[in-house]
């Protein structure tokens, strides 16, 4: 009976052993699936206050894809680098103009003085023989 005994706690360890890590596994799995929720739970979070955000802004309120709301915000960066480019040409242009205008304004003088070719002579002396 002692025999039986030794061998009825041989199987019994195993039996233990096979449950601790069937326990094992399922906590691992668990642990695993609480993970993937918890991820999705912010993604839908995100996903809800980014549809909130468009419906408030007068926007469609329809769920776009992570891969279309990088790409409409990569169009929407290369519309503002567009734009932010052609305003500093009209800018540069403006500078442009304002340096030839101040040329201009300098050389004004000069200018006045070489269309009058008689300002140097006085004008009682009359007509040179």
């Amino acid at each position: 009976m002692i025999h039986f005994t030794c061998a009825a706690h041989a199987l019994n360890r195993v039996a233990v052993k096979r449950r601790a890590v069937s326990a094992e596994s399922t906590v691992l799995k668990l642990r695993q699936e609480i993970k993937s929720l918890t991820m999705q739970i912010s993604n839908l979070k995100l996903e809800n206050q980014s549809l909130r955000g468009e419906e408030a802004a007068g926007g469609q309120g329809y769920y776009n894809p992570p891969e279309l709301q990088s790409h409409r915000l990569a169009q929407e960066l290369r519309n503002a680098a567009s734009t932010a480019e052609h305003s500093l040409r009209q800018l540069l242009t403006g500078v442009d103009n304002l340096r030839i205008m101040a040329a201009s304004l300098e050389n004004m003088h000069r200018i006045e003085e070489k269309n009058d070719p008689f300002s140097n002579f006085d004008e009682d002396a009359g007509p040179a023989l």
